[in-house]
């Protein structure tokens, strides 16, 4: 629970040789399979996995995450084998979705640019761009209002060209 990610559960924390921080974890939510949904308790083997998370009181951690890798007991499922997943750490992922929801809101609340996130998270500025605009589509709803005009900086690319009027002598 001192972790805050629900299904997470830390099993060991320690600091490494260079002082930083390492948090194991396992998960605790039932391995059911995504293709047919039948809970599984076969661990076919076992794979750690090493999202991106947010820092623990500003400082940066290895987060580990221990999960099984299960076998489906339904024989008529397509899907053999499947990893145990959470809300916060989805299969595949490589940030966890805590993480990404922090950049969002960094660039939500705090008014910076998605590269100044991604630079304080030590991610990509196309993940925070991603998070930033899914969490803004959920604000702005489905039809969001139309843009009335474009200002300059919208809508002119490359260098300005500018171009001097022969009989005013006026700069347009």
């Amino acid at each position: 629970m001192l972790f805050g990610m629900n299904g997470v559960e830390v099993t060991e924390a320690e600091r490494g040789d260079d002082g930083r921080l390492m948090v194991w974890a396992r998960i605790t939510l039932p391995a059911a399979c995504p293709a047919c949904g039948t809970v599984s308790e076969s661990v076919h083997q076992y794979v750690t996995a090493t999202p991106r998370d947010v820092r623990a009181c500003g400082e940066e951690t290895d987060f580990f995450l221990v999960k099984r890798r299960m076998e489906c007991p339904d024989a008529a499922c397509p899907r053999l084998t499947f990893t145990e997943s959470a809300p916060q750490v989805p299969p595949r992922c490589t940030i966890s979705r805590r993480l990404l929801g922090h950049a969002a809101a960094e660039v939500a609340d705090r008014g910076i640019t998605p590269a100044e996130a991604a630079r304080d998270a030590g991610i990509s500025w196309h993940s925070v761009h991603s998070a930033f605009t899914e969490s803004a589509s959920g604000v702005l709803g489905e039809n969001p209002a139309q843009v009335a005009h474009l200002d300059i900086d919208e809508h002119r690319r490359g260098r300005p060209r500018w171009r001097t009027d022969t009989l005013t002598a006026e700069t347009v």
